[in-house]
This record gives C-alpha cells, sequence and structure tokens, in this order.
C-alpha cells in the first residue's frame, strides 16, 4: 500500500470540476506477483471507510510474459 497524492478529474459539466487542481491524498494498491511466476491469481481487498462503510473488492489477475515486476490495480 502506497500514500500518493493524486488530482480528481471531473468532466466540466459536473460541479466539483472545480475540484480537478487540488491534490488530495490517495492510496495505492501494488500488486507485484513472485518472480517467474506466470498464470491466474486473485486478491482481495477491504476499504473502511470513516463513516464505518465497508467495501470488499475481488481482483482476478492473469499473469502474463515477464513477472517479477508490479501493476498497479485500480477498482
Amino acid at each position: 500500500m502506497r500514500h500518493p497524492s493524486a488530482t480528481r478529474v471531473y468532466p466540466k459539466e459536473n460541479p466539483r470540476w472545480r475540484c480537478n487542481d487540488r491534490k488530495v491524498k490517495a492510496q495505492q494498491v501494488v500488486y507485484k506477483p513472485a518472480v517467474g511466476y506466470v498464470g491466474d491469481d486473485v486478491f482481495e481487498l477491504q476499504v473502511l471507510q470513516t463513516n464505518g462503510q465497508v467495501f470488499e473488492y475481488v481482483y482476478h489477475l492473469k499473469v502474463v510474459g515477464k513477472s517479477g515486476g508490479r501493476a498497479d490495480i485500480r477498482p
């Protein structure tokens, strides 16, 4: 898990478009397969919001070619 800053991208028609120029704290999940691994993989991500809501995501991945690098995963 990383904690970079990010910007949002709202279309001009959205009332939040002015937020596009503001950087916000973000979280980034990085998937890194074992060196040499090729094949299917899966992982689950649980997100806990400050208001108590819980979201669960399941990611099914196919690792192809060179492994040992990393792939950024986004819901």
